[in-house]
């Protein structure tokens, strides 16, 4: 199961780029595109993914509304397991930033950015999996 969650506050934004603000004028090419980490909570495993003991590490690109509203969220750099990518798409497509994205004069703008999910076993998972 895959619950819903929400990336609050200006300090993620602010960890994708320089400054607060991202530059309508920067250019679209990937190398120029800002990263954001989305954190995975345990409850967001996909159940069948734990059972099978997936880990990994998938890159998406993604497109943050004028809302903050992430979309078209895409695989960038599969973790190896396809229910991972998939469950990665979802997360990204249903989070959203408490503050959008803004230009250098404070208008709200959709930008692409790299999204960087870390699938990893939490501690009780993996130590009933040896046992």
């Amino acid at each position: 199961m895959i619950k819903r969650f929400f990336v609050f506050g200006i300090v993620s934004l602010m960890a994708m780029t320089s400054s607060p603000a991202i530059s309508a004028a920067q250019p679209n090419s990937q190398a120029a595109m800002p990263r954001l980490a989305l954190p995975v909570e345990p409850g967001n495993y996909p159940d069948e993914s734990l059972v099978a003991s997936e880990e990994g590490s998938v890159v998406l690109i993604a497109t943050i509304g004028v809302d903050g509203q992430m979309s078209n969220a895409r695989v960038e750099s599969s973790s190896g397991h396809s229910r991972l990518d998939e469950a990665s798409i979802i997360l990204a497509n249903e989070a959203r930033l408490s503050t959008p994205p803004t230009n250098a004069a404070g208008e709200p703008v959709s930008v692409e950015v790299f999204v960087d999910i870390v699938w990893e076993l939490p501690p009780d998972t993996s130590v009933a999996a040896q046992n």
